[in-house]
């Protein structure tokens, strides 16, 4: 597993077990899925809002974002 991170409220997990994110039920265990965070990512963490996901991936990406909405910021 490259990142894990709890979601602020404690209810979901999110992790990168290769490349793609996903998105764990605490209370079921269960995957729930997750998209639009396939770009390589090796970390993953929530900002302090609590709000935002962001992860950093290989070739100096990192993709912010809510489920649903992600905005992509490539640093080079």
């Amino acid at each position: 597993m490259a990142g894990l991170a709890f979601s602020p409220d404690g209810t979901k997990l999110y992790g990168l077990p290769a490349e793609d994110l996903e998105q764990w039920d605490v209370a079921t265990r269960k995957r729930t899925g997750f998209t639009g965070f396939s770009l390589g990512a090796r970390a993953v963490a929530f900002r302090r809002d609590g709000k935002t996901l962001v992860t950093a991936g290989d070739g100096r990406t990192i993709a912010m974002g809510r489920e649903g909405a992600v905005d992509l910021c490539r640093r080079t």
